[in-house]
């Protein structure tokens, strides 16, 4: 938020030059790497609070919910 607030304060200028150019470029750079770890962290976190289900089936046919339906492998 504080890079997106500096962004916004230092395009309030009228002229782009060669300064502004390649602050703007370091500025979105960094704007770009802090939402990927945002993103990490939410992913995170959402992994964190719903773990996997492991469901271990031993029948031949088993059905699991409504028109769904799980058929062992015979290796005979």
């Amino acid at each position: 938020m504080r890079l997106s607030k500096t962004l916004n304060t230092f395009t309030n200028g009228v002229t782009i030059d060669d300064h502004r150019i390649k602050y703007f470029t370091i500025i979105s750079r960094d704007l770009d790497r802090a939402n990927s770890q945002y993103l990490a962290a939410l992913k995170t976190l959402r992994a964190i609070r719903q773990p996997s289900m492991n469901v271990k089936i031993s029948a031949e046919t088993a059905f699991v919910a409504e028109n769904q339906q799980l058929n062992a492998i015979s290796s005979k």
